[in-house]
């Protein structure tokens, strides 16, 4: 080999550039971690906060009850938002429902989009407020949680979709929200508004 060949061909070599690979995006721990124990948070809110507090407002013969509400409520609902609920919600679709692509929570991403959870922590955290939410009408009515249970197929399904992903209140939103109280808000106020009239 001559010297010009060797010279050459070093050159060459200084001056390609490796392709590095992009880093895949990972989950944050501490955001996990943070969203878990907020999870449980809420769900100790419902289980037994909220049971054992409206059970102190009700006649020691109906503390049993109100307590199975909550239970009862607490079962049903997260059953119903990993069968369907999420699915509707979060799924592409329609500005009010969404599809079936995450029925039975199958397809989940390793990551929720815009976020550095994990789309199962997501749905976790999601699911503790649509329990609590028809959970709370149990005070109001100790002995009606049949009603709740209908009224939660409307508040969770058909009033977060706009709320969160791209409904006509979505432009009002920040759009890496993840406060689910804005359901809340948004339905006490329509229940306000209904009751005035």
């Amino acid at each position: 080999m001559s010297g010009r060949s060797i010279l050459a061909g070093a050159a060459a070599l200084m001056m390609a550039t490796p392709a590095l690979a992009q880093p895949l995006p990972v989950s944050d721990s501490g955001d996990t971690a943070w969203v878990l124990t907020a999870s449980a948070l809420v769900l100790l809110m419902t289980i037994p906060g909220l049971a054992l507090f409206y059970g102190g407002l009700v006649r020691a013969r109906n503390v049993l009850s109100v307590i199975m509400h909550c239970f009862v409520m607490t079962a049903t609902i997260s059953l119903l938002w990993a069968v369907i609920g999420y699915s509707l919600v979060f799924s592409p679709g329609s500005g009010w429902l969404g599809g079936t692509a995450n029925v039975m929570l199958s397809g989940l991403a390793d990551l929720r989009a815009d976020t550095t959870l994990p789309e199962s922590a997501y749905a976790l955290f999601q699911m503790t407020f649509a329990i609590i939410t028809p959970a709370l009408v149990i005070g109001a009515f100790t002995a009606a949680s049949v009603v709740a249970l209908r009224s939660a197929r409307h508040r969770c399904v058909c009033r977060a979709r706009p709320l969160w992903l791209g409904g006509r209140v979505q432009r009002d939103l920040d759009a890496a929200c993840l406060h689910p109280c804005r359901a809340l808000d948004v339905g006490r106020r329509l229940a306000c508004r209904a009751w005035r009239a």
